[in-house]
């Protein structure tokens, strides 16, 4: 019996189909959209037997009961991360990965949400494309599987994944799908691509310096081995503003004078004193 194929609005978990294909986190945490509503609506047990299960690798599969809901299977799919976004690989190997399933168990119904589309942020033509092209080679060598819906919550995902059904894969639409293609209004044209840019100008690699003797790059030019000299200045210590190179002068120790006059004659006189007298000459020799 060939795959039936359907496109349905609504809410995935009120179905009577075996299995329910669930877009999950690699965690198995049960928080919005499909998943929320399965912990809500199936009860906790769901929930604990995935906390049962633990992490799953991205793209790969794990299966519960489906707790209070009408279905027999939840198939939960690990599309993205935990509070990430989902990716066209994961998308693809997480589907093949229902796919199997749903035949290892000789599944006959299957409810499929747009996998990625919601917490994972994924594009939902891009989502169209993938499961409907899975589909198509699935279904070339499918036993047991009798039934697909694709459930789309809300009209505007609905319309948007029947459009691409439509347009994309039209021999798909009419070999498993009960009804005659839509018609549709024509594709909008697209505008044209601006032209391509210039190829990039190769950079250089950066040049390593020229090794010198013993194995040490070479000096400067105007420069000796050691720190490098100062514009205008010797070797050695630069001279202080005023002096001359080498040490600096030291200060007079004595009592300077009035300004400009050097130090005073006697000592330290104090003021009013009279002249000290010159001493007298020695005597002359004998």
């Amino acid at each position: 019996m060939p795959l039936k194929i359907e496109i349905l609005q609504g809410d995935i978990t009120q179905l009577e189909v075996e299995a329910i294909v669930n877009s999950a986190n690699n965690d198995l945490i049960l928080g919005s959209g499909v998943s929320g509503a399965i912990h809500r609506l199936g009860g906790p047990e769901i929930q604990e037997e995935c906390h049962r299960i633990g992490t799953l690798p991205l793209g790969s599969v794990a299966t519960t009961t489906a707790g209070k809901l009408k279905a027999k299977y939840i198939v939960h799919a690990a599309v993205n991360p935990l509070g990430l976004w989902a990716d066209a690989k994961s998308i693809r190997a997480a589907f093949r990965g229902v796919l199997r399933e749903l035949a290892a168990k000789g599944i006959k119904s299957a409810a499929v949400p747009a996998i990625g589309t919601g917490a994972g942020a994924f594009s939902i033509d891009r989502c169209a494309d993938i499961l409907l092209e899975e589909s198509r080679e699935f279904a070339k060598t499918n036993t047991t599987l009798e039934t697909m819906i694709f459930v789309l919550f809300d009209e505007k995902n609905f319309k948007a994944f029947e459009e691409r059904f439509v347009r994309k894969f039209p021999d798909v639409w009419t070999t498993h799908t009960d009804r005659p293609l839509p018609e549709l209004p024509p594709e909008p044209e697209l505008e044209p691509l601006p032209p391509p840019l210039p190829p990039p100008r190769p950079v250089r690699p950066p040049q390593r310096p020229r090794q010198g003797p013993g194995g040490r790059p070479p000096q400067q030019q105007g420069q000796g081995a050691g720190r490098p000299q100062q514009q205008g200045q010797g070797p050695g210590r630069p001279p202080q503003q005023g002096q001359g190179p080498g040490r600096p002068g030291r200060r007079h120790r004595g009592r300077r004078g009035p300004r400009g006059r050097g130090p005073q004659q006697g000592g330290n006189r104090p003021p009013g004193a009279p002249p000290p007298r010159p001493s007298s000459p020695p005597p002359p020799p004998a």
